[in-house]
């Protein structure tokens, strides 16, 4: 009996071990010039993937080939792993990390928006102190705001708004959940940064529940001084 448990818990060690080994995400050199980042995954059982960018958590589509990230100025750390919903395999789930240094300009403003549903679109709408909204359909607008990542993405996002100009002002959030094949519920999360990579860095998190296609709500506003 105690020979069968010796062998049991071995085969979980190198369940464990190989399991550990089954991702990878492949960044070459560790530096860059550039804020966009494609993700790049590699050896992965799962459907989704759980990506840590600097301490802020994103749910992503492992088969999907629009896994891009926006880096910060400085030293960026990324983690991810395999993610279960149903929490199934959670111990063995595989995982990877790297750091890379972005030679970047900070930016004044930064929005992450990201949702929990994959077969949905719920889009985000940055109102701009002139009044000029920022969305997948409008991505640069004339105070020089951008919609960096994101034109029109199905399934959890992210999509992300920089304002890579210190202007001040109001500027509003509001999100829309537009459907999909499969609608219900649907969580979101937005995170926004304030003057990330600087001293001056401040993080906000908004959350809200969307019930029905069609549904679009005002979640917050941040102000640039």
């Amino acid at each position: 009996m105690i020979k069968g448990y010796f062998l049991y818990s071995l085969i979980g060690i190198f369940a464990f071990i190989e399991s550990s080994w089954a991702i990878k995400i492949q960044v070459y050199g560790g530096y860059t010039r550039e804020r966009n980042l494609p993700l790049v995954i590699t050896e992965t059982s799962s459907r989704l993937l759980r990506t840590v960018i600097n301490g802020l958590p994103i749910i992503m589509k492992s088969y999907d080939s629009f896994r891009i990230i926006s880096l910060s100025r400085g030293i960026n750390t990324i983690a991810v792993s395999e993610y279960f919903p149903d929490g199934t395999n959670k111990i063995y789930g595989a995982s990877d990390y790297v750091t890379i240094f972005a030679d970047v300009t900070p930016v004044p403003l930064k929005i992450i928006h990201t949702w929990d549903t994959e077969d949905n679109y719920i889009d985000v709408y940055i109102k701009e102190p002139t009044g000029e909204v920022c969305y997948y359909a409008h991505r640069y607008t004339k105070l020089g705001g951008i919609m960096d990542i994101g034109s029109d993405t199905v399934g959890y996002g992210p999509q992300i708004y920089v304002m890579p100009f210190p202007n001040p002002g109001v500027y509003e959030i509001y999100v829309q959940y537009w459907g999909g094949s499969r609608s219900k519920l649907s969580e979101i999360t937005t995170y926004v940064i304030l003057y990330e990579g600087t001293e001056k860095e401040k993080r906000y998190i908004f959350n809200a529940t969307l019930t029905a296609p069609g549904d679009r709500i005002f979640i917050g506003k941040v102000e640039l001084k």
